[in-house]
């Protein structure tokens, strides 16, 4: 019984027990030293992935992510430029009516624009006519030739074109108007009537030649006279009428362009 006690006492005694004890801490130490290593690459692994959605997250919603390119490389890249810059619909060209753009195709009084030499100003008084003012544009001269109860009839003058608008009414209630455009010394080619069409000519030697008379829609168009001398062509719709007329005179070629709106005198 002694010998067994002491054989017990030897292998669980105070050194041998301090050894044990010390290695099992270390394999608990190096246990648990290893669980945190893995951990923490674990989590820089995850957070590593979850950068990488967040990544491609923004390239997929936006469009962007990677490599941005500057402001710079933006401007220089997608930049527009605007080439002519923009066109205003509506903009007079030059080519517009003899009346002023807009103008209706019926009598009234008030203020008429008789091309780019100026304007009349008139009214109806119980079916009789009243002159209120003519104003010239500058460079024009303005002649008031006629304003009496029944008709008006004023010129703007400049160079070699002359502007005329006559204004008449008669006892039937009905009224005229005519505005008129005459170029002294002009030269061949494509004219615009009014809004009615153009006339298309050509001037060899003083012998005229009708090259073509074209009617825009809605208007129809006559040609009255095609001579070496002179050429006439009508255009009319409903109550207005538009008459072009070139003649060669004393060697010189002289273009009249005229309009006449005809109609009840308004109330």
């Amino acid at each position: 019984m002694q010998r067994a006690a002491v054989r017990t006492s030897g292998l669980w005694g105070p050194r041998t027990l301090g050894v044990s004890l010390t290695l099992l801490l270390a394999l608990l130490l190096f246990g648990c030293g290893g669980g945190q290593q893995q951990e923490g690459a674990q989590q820089q692994e995850e957070a590593g992935q979850q950068q990488q959605e967040e990544a491609g997250g923004q390239d997929a919603d936006t469009g962007q992510g990677g490599d941005q390119p500057s402001s710079d490389d933006q401007a220089q890249e997608g930049g527009q430029t605007q080439e002519g810059g923009q066109t205003q619909e509506g903009a007079q060209t030059g080519d517009e009516p003899l009346t002023a753009a807009g103008e209706p195709a019926e009598i009234r009084d008030g203020v008429w624009t008789v091309g780019d030499g100026g304007e009349v100003e008139f009214n109806f008084r119980n079916g009789a006519l009243e002159f209120v003012d003519a104003r010239p544009n500058s460079g024009w001269q303005v002649e008031v030739d006629d304003q009496s109860s029944d008709e008006i009839e004023v010129y703007f003058r400049q160079d070699n074109v002359e502007w005329k608008i006559e204004i008449e009414t008669d006892d039937r209630n009905t009224a005229e108007i005519e505005i008129d455009q005459e170029i002294r010394g002009a030269r061949d080619g494509v004219y615009e009537v009014g809004n009615a069409g153009e006339v298309e000519f050509t001037n060899e030697g003083g012998s005229l030649t009708l090259v073509d008379a074209r009617a825009n829609e809605g208007w129809n168009v006559v040609v009255d006279e095609e001579d070496a001398d002179e050429i006439e062509v009508d255009f009319t719709r409903e109550n207005v009428r538009w008459d072009f007329d070139a003649e060669i005179d004393d060697g010189r070629l002289d273009v009249d362009i005229q309009q006449d709106i005809t109609g009840p005198i308004p109330n």
